[in-house]
């Protein structure tokens, strides 16, 4: 479901959420949400969508499902994703001015 999605032109937010929203229901259902299932979903999400206004709203109810123990990867895997595109930020910026002043 969510492949679709990754290869449109525009990534859309629903199949991703969807899956996200799978996993909770199936927790609630079962009494445990296998973390190893919820913590690649959220940062894939993070990935793609860090930069929309709703992307911590989309997250809140799942990010409230984290372990406490869990919570500190959680952390440094967004932590690392942020770095990695703000890095992609910087480097955009440094080509646009050089070829601005070419």
């Amino acid at each position: 479901m969510a492949e679709a999605a990754v290869s449109a032109k525009r990534p859309l937010r629903g199949p991703f959420l969807a899956q996200l929203e799978l996993r909770a229901r199936l927790a609630d259902k079962f009494g445990h949400l296998p973390t190893t299932d919820l913590l690649p979903l959220l940062v894939q999400y993070f990935d793609r969508f860090w930069t929309k206004l709703p992307c911590y709203a989309d997250l809140r109810p799942y990010l409230e499902r984290v372990p406490a123990d869990v919570a500190p990867a959680l952390l440094t895997r967004l932590q690392e994703t942020l770095d990695a595109k703000a890095a992609t930020v910087r480097e955009y910026g440094q080509v646009r001015r050089g070829s601005a002043l070419a």
